[in-house]
């Protein structure tokens, strides 16, 4: 599966991707509010940065989209939507 990030400035290959989980906002210069979640991708070649896909104002929107995602199908596109 492809995944196009919410800002559709960066695509990632599934297969290339250790881990999908969703994180509570933490000060850096990445967040554009605070008191968001985060859907992050970790790779899987043992890299500790791990990529912002999707950021949005509630737990229960980011779990919405996590679980949106584990529903498409391997030769599918997912692109994160928007808020």
């Amino acid at each position: 599966m492809i995944i196009i990030n919410q800002n559709r400035t960066e695509v990632f290959n599934f297969n290339g991707i250790y881990r999908l989980f969703i994180d509570e906002w933490f000060w850096d210069n990445s967040s554009k509010e605070p008191d968001c979640f985060y859907i992050r991708a970790e790779k899987n070649n043992g890299d500790v940065f791990c990529n912002i896909l999707g950021e949005y104002k509630t737990e229960e929107k980011a779990k919405e989209v996590l679980t949106e995602m584990c529903f498409c199908h391997n030769d599918e596109m997912y692109r994160m939507p928007k808020e």
